[in-house]
Parts: structure tokens; C-alpha cells; sequence
């Protein structure tokens, strides 16, 4: 499964994807007018934007990064904030060995409960 079926298939669960295929990446947000997952931490609608496209999210934007190739690809999700002084709250950053598994975890961060919210990066951030 290659970036573009990833982001078409992701989409399809009402996320708003922007590619990168030069660094073989896709940025992946939930618009605020979808229910879903509430993020420790995140309190009110922000607006966000890739590239040319800006729009409202309610839960931080997600970094999908496919790394190598043929069977030896991986797939890293991440969501995360950046902070000065870093790092700033993780609530996942996991790698994955499948397309599917990356795309059933990117569901289940956005509406369902695979995030530790008791992890030790969000207690720094959101005691």
C-alpha cells in the first residue's frame, strides 16, 4: 500500500490529509466538525494548516512518515506538539510494519482509545 492509498483510505474516516510525497509523509487532522476523541490537553478548536490549505481541528494534527522500502518499509505515526524548550506532549509516536496497522491506529487515536493519557510526556504538560 503506497502514501496515496493510505491517504485516500484515511480520508474516508472524514480526516483532512495533505501528502507530502517528497518526504514521503502525509499530515493528517481532525476537522472540529467531527466528534471523536477528546485530547488531554486540548481544550478548544485551533486553526491549523499544510500548505495552501487551513482549516479549524479539534486534536492536535498527526505525522505519518513512511521509512525505507519494500520489505524492510515502516510506518511511524506520530502526534505530537512541538515546545521551546523541547520536547513538547506526545501523545503517540509509535512504528508501525503494515500500512493497516498504521491506518486502524490513526482510527483508533482519533475515535477510539489507543492513547495512554496518563503517559509520562502529557503528566509533564497537563498535571
Amino acid at each position: 500500500m503506497n502514501l496515496y492509498n493510505i491517504a485516500s483510505i484515511v480520508s474516508e474516516l472524514g480526516l483532512v490529509v495533505y501528502r507530502n510525497n517528497d518526504e514521503n509523509e502525509l499530515y493528517i487532522a481532525r476537522p472540529a466538525s467531527l466528534v471523536g476523541t477528546k485530547f488531554r490537553g486540548w481544550d478548544k478548536d485551533i486553526v491549523t494548516g499544510y500548505s495552501s490549505i487551513s482549516l479549524k481541528t479539534n486534536a492536535p494534527s498527526a505525522a505519518l512518515t513512511i521509512e525505507g522500502k519494500g520489505r524492510k518499509t515502516k510506518f511511524r505515526l506520530n502526534i505530537s506538539l512541538l515546545a521551546a524548550p523541547g520536547p513538547g506532549p506526545v501523545w503517540i509516536d509509535e512504528v508501525f510494519k503494515s500500512a493497516e496497522e498504521v491506518v486502524e491506529a490513526v482510527r483508533e487515536c482519533y475515535f477510539g482509545d489507543r492513547i495512554d493519557f496518563e503517559n509520562e510526556s502529557l503528566e509533564k504538560f497537563y498535571k
